[in-house]
């Protein structure tokens, strides 16, 4: 079997940006299970492609210590599964400000999931690489990148389940995301 490990609904963990990071497989499985927050920034997104501090906390108290917050967008409703990958799908994609990144990282997450393309603004800067990656990874959360299907979810607190492949040495891996509402 030949897949590429960052394509669809995938997960990234610290190898991906940290040469000393974790792999996939070093971290524990409880990262990838586990009461879910389910943030609803549809109202949020609309005009403003970025995601500030100020947005998750009006819309995100329910957080809690060691959660996995999934930040719902209504992004991947605008977009084909095949467009997932096109330069417009990537250009208007909503993203996280550094405040909204450190604010989760200081409610102590476990994993992060988004229904978007990416946390960082596109496009990436080489130059700079990823540093909203590197400042998530740095504190050992991992996250999922282009869930769909968060507007099916009715509940604001859900349990979730994202396994990534259980091959040693990954940094990203395709996952099957299944919610389960309470």
């Amino acid at each position: 079997m030949e897949i590429h490990t960052h394509i669809g609904t995938h997960i990234e963990g610290p190898y991906h940006c940290l040469e000393d990071g974790k792999k996939l497989d070093q971290l524990p499985v409880e990262t990838f299970i586990g009461e879910a927050a389910v943030v609803d920034l549809t109202r949020t997104t609309k005009m403003d492609r970025e995601i500030r501090r100020t947005d998750l906390q009006k819309s995100g108290n329910h957080i809690k210590r060691g959660d996995i917050v999934l930040l719902f967008s209504g992004y991947d409703k605008l977009f084909t599964t095949e467009q997932m990958q096109s330069e417009e799908y990537m250009s208007n994609s909503p993203y996280l400000s550094d405040d909204a990144i450190e604010w989760l990282i200081n409610r102590k997450i476990k994993n992060m999931g988004i229904d978007f393309w990416s946390i960082e603004k596109y496009p990436i800067d080489p130059r700079i690489g990823e540093p909203k990656h590197i400042r998530l990874f740095k504190n050992e959360i991992p996250f999922i990148h282009s869930l769909v299907n968060l507007s099916e979810i009715k509940s604001k607190r859900i349990f979730f389940v994202a396994l990534p492949l259980l091959i040693s040495g990954l940094d990203s891996s395709p996952v099957r995301a299944i919610a389960i509402e309470f």
